[in-house]
């Protein structure tokens, strides 16, 4: 497991650290130019934007991002954002 901490969210699914960006795994949020996209940002800065990281790499994607699980402070990112977007 790596550390890492967040410089800035792009969006409910992706967000950077100090040299690459994370895609959370099996996380969709809805795009960024929607009112529910923005939402979902919003969420995942008040989750993790300025924080200390912990993810586990699982793949790179098309983009050239990291695809990973990723927790702040025991909590798991990637199941806090579903259940986030469940419920929208």
């Amino acid at each position: 497991m790596k550390t890492a901490t967040v410089k800035r969210v792009r969006d409910g699914d992706t967000f950077e650290i100090e040299n690459d960006a994370i895609r959370l795994e099996n996380v969709d949020a809805p795009e960024i130019n929607t009112e529910d996209g923005k939402i979902c940002k919003d969420k995942l800065e008040e989750l993790i934007l300025g924080e200390e990281v912990e993810y586990t790499e699982e793949a790179r994607d098309d983009f050239g991002r990291l695809v990973a699980r990723v927790w702040v402070e025991g909590k798991n990112v990637n199941n806090a954002m579903n259940d986030f977007i469940e419920g929208l």
